[in-house]
């Protein structure tokens, strides 16, 4: 089944539990940020120091707004998706707020706009216009940071935007007939898996002007694992997980 081979793509059998961490939210996502691995979860993003596996403890907690689907950090910044939009957080700061908070708005031809949130968070509230659709009980989303490009899977669409200076440009944007269930940037291409068994890929030649190439056949993509120097460090649940690969 689909469940089975998802348990055994992120289930390596040959690994020593070092350490793990009890979560009060499910965990969503985790990267590593040298000695210190950052967590999704709930609606916070966690700064855990890993660099005694066995006494891992919570550095710093940054309050997104919003439930965290995914994070992608990049040198030292954190950048993360929340169903309204995308933040970043500054890795290196100790505030409990994010760098940044730019709320995703559809438009009614089906295009994307985005705008910086306000004092008072996106407008009409936040994340107001993902309410109605199927998957708010379960949200999901994806983000990536790539090239100066982000690159982000909300619901049945695919969004590029450009980083700019001051904020973010969206420069292109795909609708999709299903919900998407896994994505990974790699190179020239995005690879997507649907709830529904598609997997297409998203040719990105032009990032502007995403197209779908083709698609593949790859069951799964491991979420929130991250290997590193031998350690993999895995969110499972409410729980995060350091273990070593022999």
């Amino acid at each position: 089944s689909r469940r089975r081979r998802r348990r055994n793509c992120a289930s390596p059998s040959s690994l020593r539990m070092l350490g793990s961490l009890e979560l009060e939210e499910r965990g969503r996502d985790v990267e590593l940020w040298g000695d210190r691995v950052i967590v999704a979860a709930g609606q916070k993003i966690l700064v855990v120091d890993a660099s005694l596996p066995e006494a891992l403890t919570v550095d710093r907690l940054v309050d997104a707004g919003g439930i965290v689907l995914d994070l992608d950090v990049v040198e030292s910044s954190a950048f993360f998706l929340t169903p309204g939009g995308i933040g970043k957080a500054d890795l290196q700061d100790t505030s409990a707020s994010p760098e940044e908070f730019f709320c995703l708005l559809p438009t009614t031809t089906g295009e994307w706009g985005i705008v910086e949130a306000g004092v008072t968070g996106c407008p009409d509230g936040p994340a107001k216009w993902y309410l109605d659709m199927e998957w708010r009980k379960f949200p999901a989303g994806f983000i990536e940071v790539e090239g100066g490009k982000v690159f982000v899977g909300l619901w049945r669409n695919f969004i590029v935007l450009e980083i700019g200076p001051t904020g973010y440009e969206v420069t292109g944007a795909i609708g999709l007939d299903d919900k998407i269930d896994g994505m990974k940037v790699e190179g020239d291409y995005a690879y997507l898996n649907l709830k529904h068994d598609g997997a297409p890929v998203i040719d990105l030649t032009d990032p502007d002007q995403p197209s779908i190439a083709g698609f593949h056949n790859v069951a799964c993509w491991v979420d929130g694992i991250y290997v590193d120097s031998m350690r993999l460090y895995r969110k499972d649940g409410v729980r995060i997980e350091i273990a070593v690969i022999e």
